[in-house]
């Protein structure tokens, strides 16, 4: 596959995923990414977890929205698993988040 991308990242920054995720699209990309918010059912929870992988499985690179540097632990789990694929780490922030960092 060539050009073929996936975000991770909080939830609550899914606003800044969907700004990223047009851009890459807009670079000719095509882009997966998470759209389902867990729900703290279990079997659920490990079946949304299960997909992103292979949404992370099947890219090229892995996004990471990183506001303010923020990285929770399913990202941390999420960016263990690409490196462990081989797969390259971009950590990214929307410019209005990089001038609010003190």
């Amino acid at each position: 596959m060539k050009d073929v991308v996936c975000l991770s990242g909080s939830m609550r920054f899914f606003p800044a995923m969907l700004e990223l995720a047009a851009s890459l699209t807009k670079q000719g990309k095509i882009v997966h990414a998470p759209f389902a918010t867990k729900d703290g059912r279990p079997a659920q929870d490990a079946a949304l977890d299960a997909l992103h992988e292979r949404k992370i499985a099947l890219s090229e690179t892995l996004y990471i929205v990183a506001v303010n540097g923020y990285v929770g632990e399913s990202t941390r789990h999420e960016i263990a698993y690409a490196r462990a694929c081989g797969i390259p780490v971009v950590f990214w922030q929307p410019e209005s988040a990089e001038s609010n960092t003190s």
